[in-house]
């Protein structure tokens, strides 16, 4: 813009501020996005525990299975296991 015009420091001076508005934004917006994808990470993180605990809880049943110590019960056992 020509330093001529009669407006041309308002513009200068609008054309500034809108810069670091959007300059704002974008930091805002990058700040937010980190945030987003670590809260995504942790919640995966949560979900792939809880699978864990449920797949060890499941295993301690037939651990302290009285049955399970039983040798008699070896094939049904087995059958078990390789149905899962």
């Amino acid at each position: 813009m020509s330093n001529e015009h009669y407006a041309a420091p308002d513009v200068t001076d609008r054309r500034v501020a809108l810069n670091e508005r959007r300059d704002n934004l974008s930091s805002a917006s990058t700040e937010r996005r980190e945030k987003l994808e670590s809260s995504y990470s942790y919640q995966l993180f949560e979900r792939d525990c809880d699978e864990a605990k449920v797949w060890i809880n499941e295993k301690l049943k037939i651990a302290n299975d009285a049955n399970y110590m039983d040798p008699t019960n070896l094939q049904g056992q087995l059958c078990v296991k390789v149905n899962r």
